[in-house]
């Protein structure tokens, strides 16, 4: 990710740019976690909220004291909600969900 040359890297915010779909997230059926981070200035942690509040069933994790890079910036707490995820995932998806696997409700 660091790695990234500059121009690919805006190539992919140009292309985001238009993209919502956020009228779309009420017809997943998947657990999910949504991790922001509340420095974000790219993707503002009321957007990680809104993604929260959208997707049914889905888990909110918000880090203090990190940017955009969640992940590289606060790798302990990230890695921490992360394994503490699929226990709550199993129990809200049930025995037979195969984690990874997005259903999308349809109608």
């Amino acid at each position: 990710m660091l790695r990234t040359p500059e121009h690919v890297a805006l190539k992919l915010v140009d292309a985001y740019g238009d993209m919502d779909v956020r009228e779309e997230l009420a017809g997943l059926d998947v657990p999910t976690l949504v991790i922001g981070a509340r420095g974000d200035e790219s993707t503002p942690v009321d957007r990680s909220v809104e993604l929260s509040q959208l997707i049914p069933g889905a888990s909110l994790v918000t880090v203090d004291g990190a940017g955009h890079f969640v992940q590289l910036e606060r790798p302990d707490e990230v890695n921490e909600a992360l394994m503490a995820f699929p226990s709550w995932a199993r129990a809200f998806a049930g025995s037979d969900a195969r984690l990874g696997v997005a259903k999308v409700r349809t109608g």
